[in-house]
């Protein structure tokens, strides 16, 4: 059985029918087609965080330390990008070269910008479940 941390070959060996992959992953893997690109929507944010509710209420210093840690990262990614490429394209078994083709257009979102958009996504909100959300 495929290792979960490499969908694409889980799909390649016919275990999964779809995943979110990043693209260079999935456009060197043979019998791979991509369906959709984030590319075709720019300022669309694609990565999402679900949690249990019952799990979050139980724990949510648990939930802001990973937050804390994801933003972290970011910051580092922003302020050290050359550092952060060549730490992060092993895990893709990239060089970094490649890597930094993957990221063209890739944007990551700094804790204080997501925050505000946040806070202007819920109050504008119009549909029942996004209004009675409190991002904060």
């Amino acid at each position: 059985m495929p290792s979960p941390s490499s969908p694409i070959r889980a799909a390649g060996g016919g275990h999964l029918r779809a995943d979110a992959v990043a693209g260079a992953e999935a456009s060197n893997k043979p019998g791979a087609h991509i369906l959709v690109s984030s590319n075709d929507y720019p300022g669309l944010i694609t990565d999402v965080i679900v949690a249990r509710t019952d799990d979050l209420k139980k724990n949510p210093g648990e939930y802001k330390k990973f937050l804390r840690g994801i933003y972290r990262a970011i910051d580092y990614f922003n302020a050290h990008h050359d550092d952060a490429v060549k730490i992060m394209a092993p895990h893709f078994k990239l060089s970094p070269e490649e890597y930094e083709d993957v990221l063209k257009n890739l944007k990551y979102t700094p804790y204080e910008q997501a925050a505000e958009f946040l806070a202007r996504t819920a109050s504008a909100a119009s549909c029942t479940t996004c209004s009675t959300r409190s991002w904060s």
